[in-house]
C-alpha cells in the first residue's frame, strides 16, 4: 500500500512538471511545489492558462527561434542569426503594384 501511495506521489510530481512546461510555466518550481502538496499542485497547474511573455512597445519576434528582441535589432541575441527587414509601409505598397 505504501510502495502505491510513495508511486501516485511520484508520478504527480513528474505530470505537474510536464503540464507546467507545457504551459510555458517553470517547471522545476510546480515540481518542488508538487513535492509538498501532490496532486492538488498537479491539479493547480492543470487549470491555469497558458503563460505568453507580453511583448513590449518597440519589441519585434525573431522568425527563427521565436525569442523577443528590440525591433531595431540585426542579430537576434537568443540564437545570433542576423534578422532580415520585410519592407513595411510605401516601400511594401511599390512592390505590391509591380
Amino acid at each position: 500500500m505504501e510502495l502505491v501511495f510513495f508511486v501516485f506521489w511520484v508520478s504527480s510530481i513528474v505530470l505537474a512538471g510536464g503540464i507546467a512546461s507545457s504551459k510555458n510555466r517553470f517547471a522545476f518550481g510546480w515540481m518542488l511545489l508538487a513535492v509538498a502538496l501532490g496532486p492538488m499542485a498537479m491539479l493547480a497547474v492543470g487549470l491555469m492558462p497558458s503563460w505568453i511573455p507580453k511583448r513590449q512597445a518597440g519589441e519585434a519576434e525573431c522568425p527563427l527561434c521565436f525569442g523577443l528582441v528590440d525591433s531595431r535589432a540585426t542579430v537576434c541575441r537568443h540564437c545570433r542569426r542576423g534578422l532580415a527587414r520585410e519592407a513595411t509601409g510605401p516601400a511594401l505598397v511599390t512592390r505590391l503594384q509591380r
